[in-house]
């Protein structure tokens, strides 16, 4: 029962600071409308003094200028953008975990590569892990594969780039990899 009174609490909170934001957003957009009326009306020579059109420009411009600005502050924080990089990272995330489910077929390229004493090009490592694998992983995830396993970014898989792996330690505390 206290937990659905603190989500009750914490849904009735959220509504208050989103209502704060969209008050604060329009109170940034009619600051824009003031400060262009303030620097218009100051007793300055500035010769719109006697147009007809002047007020008529300077309200629509400054209106305009409020408006674009709550508008933009508004998208941001709807987060369109932020659904988006959201779903885009989501698939990474999928193409990842599809692309480690086939270890296996790393293991066949990689030990056909050594047992060949061969070089293996991005299109040979693809076929080799289909070969392994039947077509179960595409050309994406296949890619992804080998651009993490090519150390020298040269587009070839070597077996020096996998003995350079055997040298390297993991630091815990940073994060970073250091050769032993």
């Amino acid at each position: 029962k206290q937990e659905l009174i603190a989500i009750s609490l914490d849904a009735y909170r959220n509504r208050m600071i989103r209502m704060d934001l969209y008050l604060s957003i329009a109170g940034i957009g009619l600051s824009v409308c003031t400060v262009t009326a303030g620097f218009y009306g100051m007793n300055l020579v500035h010769g719109f003094e006697e147009s007809p059109t002047a007020f008529g420009t300077v309200v629509f411009g400054s209106t305009a200028a409020g408006m674009m600005i709550g508008a933009g502050c508004l998208s941001y924080i709807s987060g369109f953008a932020m659904r988006r990089r959201t779903v885009q990272r989501l698939d990474e995330i999928t193409m990842i975990d599809n692309a480690l489910s086939h270890l296996n077929s790393i293991d066949y390229a990689l030990k056909f590569m050594v047992s060949k004493d061969k070089v293996l090009s991005k299109a040979e490592f693809t076929e080799r892990i289909k070969e392994s694998q039947g077509t179960r992983i595409n050309d994406e995830e296949a890619e992804l594969l080998f651009n993490a396993l090519d150390v020298s970014k040269d587009g070839m898989l070597y077996t020096d780039d996998f003995q350079a792996f055997a040298h390297l330690e993991i630091d815990s505390k940073s994060r970073f990899v250091k050769p032993n």
